[in-house]
């Protein structure tokens, strides 16, 4: 309670002071460093998309009587769209295939397909649509599908060891994560935060392989990015159900790291700061609390839309994504 409060003093004179939150982050050594300019916060977690259900049913039958008016395929194709959006997936299958056998070849009706099959738990049919998408359009979802069709012959062997990166990546074995094979983390952190977002639209916690694939993406956070990014990760594996003891040995060493880095960083930076700048520490303390109480105002008011979401998942909607659409990556966006 302390360290939030007095984090949150720190940030808040900051913010007086400069117009931007800087905050301060550690890495896999030890060593702080301060993200300028508040371009990112640290945070590694995902949040579903929302689906409105009652718009897609309501579009779904606009989509239907669009195509029987024109013939379009193009319109048949979208209301495959919405019917998966809506959960009935033996009924998008069946516009898909009839859309295949009409106009075959085409990226989107074999990249839908997949994910369909993948959903009815056909990987054998899905991992063949998505191969053949790849072959269409290989930069297709960012360069991602590699992970897609990783993981579907993951679940075609015979035996699964969730222990393993379902990916077949090398993090090593021991208490922090390294990169022996030389992997591009970068672009594979890039790629794993891109196939995470498609899956947890559709796949609620536990899940062993969205697990498998935070894990992984702990890992390369480490290296690439803090390690409390890297905790956020294991906390979501952990969340999905990860049940290996790699994960639990390197969660207590970013966590170790992190306190040695939070100790050095209220001696060095934060304690100094807080005796040179009291007045602007009062001053935004009172702005602080302005600024809460508007929150909390706005959380009440949007009581009925928020059932059933974590606080947490509440405020960054609220104070960060109040006016954000929707967007599938996956499933191909209605024009």
């Amino acid at each position: 309670m302390i360290r939030l409060f007095s984090l949150s003093v720190f940030f808040l004179a900051v913010f007086s002071a400069n117009a931007c939150i800087n905050t301060y982050f550690t890495q896999l050594d030890g060593t702080s460093y301060q993200n300028i300019g508040g371009g990112g916060d640290g945070t590694a977690k995902i949040f579903p998309k929302e689906r409105n259900i009652n718009y897609w049913r309501k579009r779904s039958k606009e989509l239907l009587q669009s195509y029987q008016r024109t013939d379009s395929i193009e319109y048949y194709s979208d209301y495959g769209v919405a019917l998966i959006l809506l959960g009935e997936y033996q009924k998008a299958k069946m516009v898909f295939l009839s859309v295949e056998k009409r106009t075959p070849d085409l990226y989107r009706t074999a990249s839908n397909l997949g994910t369909l099959y993948e959903l009815t738990g056909k990987a054998d049919s899905a991992l063949y649509w998505i191969k053949k998408s790849v072959r269409i359009y290989p930069n297709s979802h960012e360069g991602s599908e590699w992970i897609h069709i990783r993981i579907l012959e993951f679940k075609l062997q015979k035996q699964h060891n969730y222990n393993r990166s379902v990916l077949r990546l090398n993090f090593g074995h021991e208490a922090k994560p390294s990169n022996p094979q030389l992997y591009d983390l970068d672009k594979i952190g890039w790629h794993l935060r891109y196939q995470l977002q498609e899956r947890i639209n559709f796949i609620p916690a536990p899940d062993p392989i969205i697990a498998n694939l935070y894990f992984d993406y702990g890992n390369v956070l480490a290296q690439t990015s803090s390690v409390e990014s890297a905790l956020d990760c294991y906390q979501e594996a952990e969340r999905y159900g990860y049940k290996g003891e790699l994960l639990s040995v390197r969660a207590a060493e970013m966590e170790a790291i992190s306190d040695g880095n939070w100790d050095r960083t209220w001696k060095e930076t934060i304690y100094p700061f807080i005796k040179e700048h009291l007045v602007a520490l009062f001053i935004s303390s009172i702005i602080g609390f302005f600024a809460i109480c508007v929150a909390c105002n706005r959380i009440v008011s949007t009581s009925q839309k928020t059932k059933g979401k974590s606080c947490e998942e509440i405020i960054v909607r609220l104070l960060y994504f109040p006016n954000r659409g929707i967007y599938f990556h996956r499933l191909v966006s209605l024009r």
